[in-house]
């Protein structure tokens, strides 16, 4: 078997198990989606407990689109305003370090939309440097969940 032949299999593999992971991500999706009323009694900080994962799907949505997995429009990933954390963040009284989550937030949702309208032009190098910034945007930002939830 040559390289290149080698290689497409390889890359065969990976896709493969991308697209397996892909489907379990999304069944996690419809549990978390399913899990949400029970959520509607905390008070608090205690709100903030599945913001964290509702926020890394937004990069999970993204770097699927871009491996093909899914198709996406920048509509399709919902407003920093309307999200959960965008509805408890417009609540006045936070504290500093629940204030400290409202500009990373907001950049996590802008950067997954120029994420995928970058991938629908097939703008593939504007569309890594999104997701390099949004890797590390969604990395500030979990930090400063962790913060908030230990206040």
């Amino acid at each position: 078997m040559t390289l290149q032949e080698q290689t497409e299999k390889l890359h065969a593999y990976c896709m493969e198990t991308g697209r397996g992971i892909y489907s379990f991500s999304h069944m996690l999706e419809e549990c978390r989606q399913t899990a949400l009323p029970y959520y509607k009694d905390f008070q608090g900080n205690e709100v903030l407990i599945p913001v964290l994962s509702e926020h890394l799907l937004l990069k999970w949505k993204a770097y699927n689109a871009y491996c093909g997995f899914v198709e996406l429009n920048p509509d399709d990933i919902i407003g920093h305003q309307e999200c959960t954390l965008g509805q408890f963040l417009a609540r006045p009284g936070h504290d500093a370090a629940t204030k400290a989550l409202i500009e990373p937030h907001k950049k996590l949702h802008n950067l997954a939309k120029e994420a995928i309208r970058a991938i629908n032009n097939g703008e593939k190098d504007r569309a890594e440097r999104y997701l390099e910034e949004l890797n590390q945007v969604t990395l500030e930002f979990a930090e400063k969940i962790q913060k908030v939830n230990l206040n």
